[in-house]
């Protein structure tokens, strides 16, 4: 049954996608649909509070814990720390709100800046600022999630519904003109 169900979202998907115009831009999440844009979208407050959207951007970045440094995809974000993350931690915890100054490392990132997955409470340095440890997910890439409320954005997730699972194309189109959104890219 389990399978069944997973073909069938699967087959939704690859349907939806192939029914948008901009299917290249939408990448789909168990939990949410990821619309992407190449150039950095404006924000407006009525994107803020509307449909439980997740706004954020990814970067290259340095990361340095007491002794060493190391490469890392940081991900700043504004909105449901768990869309942005994709996955639950597996010490500490998601940020909440508009926490500022707290990061989660992935597992990989943890190990490489001090030598352990258990990093919650400890402090690291990014290119531009401090961040407080409060929580690491279960990663094999070297990824820094950071809240962010100021932007620039490329990319929004959209909570994954029942009227988004029933009518993907026309709740995606609702949502972005709700939000004031251009189209993806």
């Amino acid at each position: 049954m389990k399978k069944r169900k997973g073909i069938c979202l699967v087959l939704l998907f690859v349907l939806t996608a192939a029914a948008m115009r901009n299917a290249k831009s939408i990448w789909q999440m168990p939990d949410s649909i990821s619309l992407r844009w190449r150039q950095p979208i404006a924000i407006q407050d009525s994107a803020r509070t509307c449909g439980g959207m997740t706004f954020w951007r990814e970067e290259n970045g340095v990361a340095s814990g007491m002794l060493r440094t190391a490469q890392a995809t940081v991900i700043y974000y504004e909105g449901d720390s768990a869309l942005a993350a994709g996955m639950p931690c597996t010490e500490g915890v998601l940020p909440a709100g508009r926490q500022q100054n707290v990061c989660v490392l992935s597992t990989e990132l943890s190990q490489q800046l001090f030598g352990s997955a258990s990093t919650v409470g400890l402090t690291i340095q990014s290119e531009t600022d401090s961040y407080k440890i409060v929580g690491v997910i279960p990663e094999k890439k070297p990824v820094m999630l950071c809240p962010d409320a100021d932007g620039p954005f490329t990319a929004v997730e959209v909570p994954n519904t029942e009227n988004l699972k029933n009518d993907p194309e026309g709740e995606l189109a609702k949502l972005l003109r709700q939000a004031e959104l251009p189209p993806p890219d």
